[in-house]
Order: C-alpha cells, then structure tokens, then sequence
C-alpha cells in the first residue's frame, strides 16, 4: 500500500492534520522603505531631458588653515625590569606519590604529564612567578618532600 501525499497539506509529518505555514512578519515601515527605494530607483533610471536645467551644485567652503599645534612630547621613562623567578624541581625525594599529587593539584595536569616531569629532573615546574609565588610554590613542594631551586630570570 502506497502512502498518498496531500499537496495542499504543507505538514507531511500529520497527514491528516492541516496547518498552516506562519506568515512572514512584514511592518509598515519595512513596506515604505522599500517602495521609497523602488522610487528611487526608478528615478536614476528615467531619462533626463535634453532641455532641463542644469543645477549648479554649491561649491565646498576651502577649510582655513589653521595655526600648528604644538604638543609637548612626554620624556620617555626608563621601566625596571621585573625579575621573575623560575621553580625547578631537582629531586622528588622519598615520597614521590605525594609529590605527584601536589603536583597535579597546583598545576592542574594530568598524572602522563607528571610522570614524564619526573623522569627528567631537573625540570622547571612553573616559571614568570613573582618571588612570592614562588616562594609559596617552594614550601608547598617541600612539604611533601620534593627539593625545590628558585632561579631569576631578567
């Protein structure tokens, strides 16, 4: 048995059921702007006639010149370098599991990622802290046994 389509059905999914497809939502204001530009459309395209007067456009005002600014240009100052610090793990020490889990709770990766950090010590740990950062990292680290170098960096 075939299923028998009703073309004056716009639903196909409740063939029994008809609806209506809704309306598209048009305004006043968007039916004006469109026949103001139709109308000005139409008025580029109709011919001028050979006889109608020629309107002089106005003529642009010449902008006079003006007297030159002067600004005074600001001394450059001399920014002192930030010393940023670097903290290199030397060695994870007796206890690596708690090591690993400090490590994975301040920086947030993964136990693969860890592990291969710990393989190649020394390895840096954090770097572009500044000294109280760093120097916190170092106690936490040192608290679950790891040893722990700070280095500057310019």
């Amino acid at each position: 048995m075939s299923r028998m389509i009703n073309v004056n059905n716009p639903n196909p999914y409740h063939p029994g059921k008809r609806t209506a497809l809704p309306k598209p939502h048009v305004t006043p204001e968007a039916v004006t702007e469109t026949i103001h530009v139709k109308e000005a459309v139409v008025e580029t395209l109709k011919p001028k006639p050979a006889n109608a007067p020629k309107v002089a456009k106005p003529k642009a005002e010449t902008p006079k010149p003006e007297a030159p600014k002067v600004v005074a240009t600001p001394t450059p100052v001399k920014a002192e370098p930030v010393a940023t610090w670097e903290v290199v793990l030397t060695d994870a020490g007796e206890s690596p599991i708690a090591l690993v889990r400090e490590l994975r709770e301040l920086l947030g990766k993964d136990l693969k990622d860890i592990e291969v950090m710990l393989s190649f010590l020394p390895d840096v740990v954090q770097k572009g802290l500044s000294q109280d950062d760093a120097n916190a990292l170092k106690a936490k680290l040192e608290a679950v046994g790891g040893k722990v170098e700070l280095k500057q960096q310019v």
